[in-house]
């Protein structure tokens, strides 16, 4: 589709005629044989389904068939979203959330079974803060006695002190193991790494033992690591580190979100990212192998998109 049939630039000496070419709304820049150049729309796009909503308010197969409406209307259309246009974006409230029990507080003082949950219950009631939100140890009603040793070496009755205190000391401790702590003077010249810690064994020689996952019981309190993982629980995230020999602490409470989700990539390019939650966009070395020839802004045919 041509948007102009008269020739406009000649050919001047050490210059190409394209570089002088002001081709709009995606136009391509295509040479005649006389050396003059004329602005044209591209005619062909790959056969990939990519639905893109555009700001004209229509659904396109793939951003290639909505850069080539632009191009031929010459109208400034660009992708409102992904996906399918439809009736348009609309706001619903959270109707199916999982029986997960990780119970979250609300800025109305509630505590709510997920976070799914509060969500909902705000969506649908319109849920006004209070003034003053404060988070709140849970009262310690537990009283029954099975020891657990914590990451801090001290000996506590069960669980639930462990984490009383850990709610009231403000800081994270893990517990190790069912049962008291336990010292030995073998220990004293071993350093353990990686949340694992000293055990004599019956042959007395000092070892280096990872936390057991069993000792924090079915409890689910997710927290995201600075891997960028999320885990069921710190023990699972101090367990695995410990098996991995890998530093990986606690970055916050609830699920990690992908340092990509936020990260705009240009020209093709792609989010990766690391370990120590660094991103960068990265051309993507491996192609299909699909031939389906599609011709660039740069002149150049390639085998596919």
């Amino acid at each position: 589709h041509s948007l102009d049939s008269r020739p406009k630039l000649a050919f001047q000496q050490g210059r190409v005629p394209c570089d002088e070419s002001n081709c709009q709304y995606g136009g391509q820049c295509s040479l005649d044989s006389t050396g003059l150049f004329r602005c044209q729309c591209r005619i062909y796009c790959a056969r990939q389904t990519d639905p893109v909503c555009g700001t004209d308010g229509v659904t396109y197969k793939n951003p290639c068939q909505l850069r080539i409406e632009s191009c031929q209307k010459q109208r400034n259309i660009t992708r409102l979203h992904y996906g399918y246009c439809g009736r348009g974006h609309v706001c619903e409230c959270p109707s199916n959330c999982s029986k997960v029990n990780s119970p979250v507080c609300g800025s109305d003082g509630n505590t709510y079974e997920n976070e799914c949950q509060l969500q909902r219950y705000s969506c649908i009631n319109r849920c006004i803060k209070r003034d003053v939100v404060t988070c709140q140890c849970s009262p310690l009603t537990n009283t029954a006695n099975n020891p657990v040793c914590g990451s801090d070496d001290k000996s506590y009755k069960n669980l639930d002190a462990l984490e009383a205190a850990a709610c009231k000391g403000q800081k994270w401790i893990v517990p190790r193991h069912y049962g008291s702590c336990i010292t030995d003077p073998s220990c004293d010249s071993l350093n353990c790494k990686y949340y694992s810690y000293c055990t004599v064994p019956s042959s007395g020689i000092a070892t280096c033992t990872c936390p057991d996952v069993a000792a924090c019981g079915n409890s689910s309190n997710r927290v995201c690591g600075t891997d960028g993982l999320t885990y069921d629980h710190i023990c699972h995230l101090t367990s695995d580190a410990c098996k991995r020999n890998h530093e990986v602490r606690v970055l916050h409470a609830g699920l990690c979100i992908h340092p990509c989700e936020k990260k705009i990539c240009e020209h093709y390019s792609q989010c990766v990212s690391y370990d120590d939650g660094r991103t960068e966009c990265a051309c993507i070395d491996q192609c299909a192998q699909l031939d389906d020839p599609v011709c660039g802004s740069d002149g150049l045919d390639y085998s596919n998109e």
